[in-house]
């Protein structure tokens, strides 16, 4: 009997010559390998020497227990990196299954919003065990008042990890309280937040222009004053609009008094965004983001992806109705007039393509902010009237073409006519989908 090779090889291809799939199933069979081989140094030398994303990628393909079992061999400040790099309900159904004391020294170096994240998904009274295990009461506070913001607010995505001077401070003495801050914690920044003795936001600093400044000079004197911020209960959206609009990095959170608490950074703002655009692409084609989310719309009982995508196909169905009823109205004229048949498709391409155009521009418009749900009757009276007026348009080239190619002008008063009512139905229920 052959006996399995110590060590699981993993070829030491540059990345120029081997794509991220193949990278990544090269992981995955190098992990397998390792487990059942029982050969833990092998697997902790290969983890180590990989990415967290690109573990997370290879987590996709392994079973919880695998997981878990990659999670000991790594530090708890790389194993929390690789969670963090996970999808969403990967991340929870990892996190679900990792021993309590675990989770705690893992908490400890996520940002706040991510721990939130995963608590929120936790039985409340597993999740009073944890906090009660943090040994940092401060922080085991916050993580306590970020959960208590609404889903959708600024306070349940910003993070309280943040570099907060006084005004009156020299350049010299913040640079020394930025390298021992450095030695404390891991906290990553983009932006100085100046503070005055009451906490209040009063300016910004960049560590371009903090590092060339002469060092006797005050944090006041170099500072951007009342800088751009938002509260801590506006809408999420609103936030991520904002950092992407003026290309910051990060945005200040203050409270109703002004008072800086927090931060949301660029990150953050892109997993907004990402979920929006997610979410509305969903909406256009009828289907609910939610279910889809959870895997409903995959692998769950049938019943409920029936229930997710019937109502929209009600409305495809209600156009095809009217296409079918528009088909019916010239029932005795295509007996009378056969040729009239050849031209069915064009009626029914030319209705498609400006039912898809009305509805790709709403949903481009959602996405961008351009267009508000308050306004929808607005927008669908507006893109009746554009199909009406495109159907004009149209209408009369092909009704002057078939007049003059087949020498009968009523036959192409009868198509031009079809198109315009034909493309003015489509565009409004193009808008309404």
């Amino acid at each position: 009997m052959s006996t399995a090779p110590e060590q699981v090889p993993v070829p030491e291809t540059a990345p120029e010559q081997i794509d991220e799939s193949q990278t990544i199933a090269l992981l995955v069979s190098a992990i397998e390998g390792y487990l059942e081989q029982n050969n833990y140094a092998g697997l902790a030398r290969t983890l180590n020497e990989t990415h967290p994303a690109d573990i997370a990628l290879a987590f996709r393909s392994l079973f919880v227990g695998q997981r878990l079992a990659c999670l000991d061999m790594l530090a708890d400040e790389v194993a929390a990196d690789v969670i963090e790099h996970l999808d969403f309900d990967l991340m929870i159904e990892t996190m679900a299954e990792v021993e309590t004391e675990k989770v705690v020294q893992l908490m400890h170096f996520m940002p706040a919003d991510e721990a939130v994240d995963v608590l929120n998904e936790f039985e409340d009274q597993k999740v009073v065990e944890i906090i009660r295990r943090i040994p940092d009461l401060r922080y085991a506070k916050h993580l306590k008042e970020l959960m208590t913001y609404p889903e959708d607010s600024v306070g349940s995505i910003m993070s309280s990890e943040l570099v907060k001077v006084y005004a009156d401070m020299k350049v010299e003495e913040t640079l020394e309280y930025l390298r021992v801050r450095a030695e404390q914690d891991n906290t990553s920044f983009y932006y100085l937040y100046v503070v005055d003795r009451a906490g209040l936001l009063a300016g910004v600093v960049g560590l371009r222009v903090l590092i060339t400044s002469p060092s006797y000079m005050a944090i006041s004197d170099i500072m951007k004053p009342d800088p751009l911020s938002i509260n801590h209960l506006d809408d999420k959206e609103a936030a991520a609009d904002m950092i992407q609009k003026y290309e910051f990095l990060s945005l200040p959170v203050v409270d109703n008094t002004e008072k800086l608490i927090g931060l949301v950074t660029w990150d953050d703002a892109v997993e907004v965004i990402e979920d929006k655009l997610t979410d509305e692409y969903f909406t256009s084609s009828g289907v609910s983001s939610e279910d889809f989310e959870t895997g409903e719309l995959l692998s769950g009982h049938p019943v409920t992806s029936i229930k997710s995508r019937t109502p929209w196909l009600m409305f495809t169905l209600l156009g095809s109705f009217v296409t079918v009823w528009i088909g019916n109205f010239y029932t005795e004229t295509i007996h009378t007039l056969p040729v009239l048949a050849i031209f069915i498709p064009l009626l029914g391409g030319m209705g498609g393509n400006v039912g898809t155009q009305s509805s790709a521009l709403i949903v481009r418009g959602l996405a961008t902010g351009h267009v508000s749900l308050s306004n929808a009757l607005g927008y669908i009276i507006q893109q009746s009237l554009i199909g009406l007026l495109i159907g004009l348009l149209i209408g009369l080239i092909v009704s002057g073409t078939v007049a003059v190619t087949m020498g009968n002008p009523w036959l192409g008063v009868i198509i031009g006519g079809s198109l315009l009512v034909n493309m003015t139905v489509a565009a409004a229920i193009g808008t309404l989908i």
